[in-house]
This record gives C-alpha cells, sequence and structure tokens, in this order.
C-alpha cells in the first residue's frame, strides 16, 4: 500500500508560523487549537475564529498589556457513553496575540455568527499635523488685583 504525502497541512503550519511570528503569539497549548484568520484593513486589524459549537457564554475575550486574549470551551453534546467515534475537539481552548505597538485594544467589537467568532481591533487615527488657530487676545480676562 502506498502512503499518499499532501503538502497542504505542511503549508498551514508555515502560513500559521507566519502569523504568530507576526503577531507575537498564536494558539496556546493548554488546549486544542482554533483554526483563526487575521486581516489587516487600514482602518483596523480583524480576527477570525473558527468555534462551531461555542456558545457566547462559554468564550472570555480579554485584552491586557496590548495582548489580545481568546479562551473558551466546546461542551459535548450528548452522554459520555454515547462518544463511539469524535473527530470534533471538545474541552477548553485558548489562543492569545500581541497587539502591534500603537494598538491598545481598548475599543474592540466582537461578534459571534455561524460559529465564527471575529473580533475587531480598530487602528489608531495617524497623527496629521492640524491647523491651530490664533485668537486676537480680545479672549483674556484682565486680573483685577
Amino acid at each position: 500500500m502506498m502512503a499518499t504525502w499532501s503538502a497542504i497541512p505542511t503549508l498551514e503550519r508555515v502560513f500559521d508560523e507566519v502569523l504568530r511570528s507576526a503577531f507575537k503569539g498564536g494558539v496556546d497549548t493548554g488546549g486544542f487549537p482554533v483554526a483563526a484568520d487575521v486581516h489587516e484593513q487600514s482602518d483596523a486589524y480583524t480576527f477570525q475564529f473558527d468555534v462551531p459549537g461555542v456558545k457566547a457564554e462559554d468564550l472570555e475575550i480579554t485584552v491586557e498589556n496590548r495582548k489580545l486574549s481568546i479562551r473558551g470551551v466546546r461542551h459535548f453534546v450528548g452522554e459520555e457513553s454515547e462518544r463511539a467515534a469524535c473527530s470534533r475537539p471538545h474541552g477548553r481552548f485558548a489562543a492569545s496575540y500581541a497587539l502591534p505597538d500603537g494598538i491598545e485594544g481598548d475599543d474592540l467589537t466582537a461578534d459571534l455568527a455561524d460559529g465564527v467568532l471575529t473580533i475587531r481591533v480598530p487602528k489608531p487615527p495617524k497623527t496629521q499635523p492640524r491647523r491651530i488657530p490664533i485668537g486676537s487676545g480680545s479672549d483674556r480676562k484682565q486680573i483685577v488685583g
């Protein structure tokens, strides 16, 4: 019997490593890995995590010291005696990412729809030069002594 080799898992592993190095983080080893995509737009970073079967109350998202952390649990539905063959992981999972410099994550938003957790982390507005108006001096109050 001849074994078939596929480059797809190897490529996915390479892309995961690039993603983790770009954000100085990735999947925690404390549970099963959660598939994630990170997109950069001009005004925000968007993180998407595949979490089918996970309810919003079973997810926790925190930002501390520019570190975005996602923790959750996927519960097994049914009786333990029914577990004849399960290929979907159950239990706890966690992932964390260091946000780039200048991104504090104060205004992030999260949405859970169709088994995908989407977290949007806005970028701060670019510092643009602005014109400072010059007063005429008539605004000053006179100090009476």
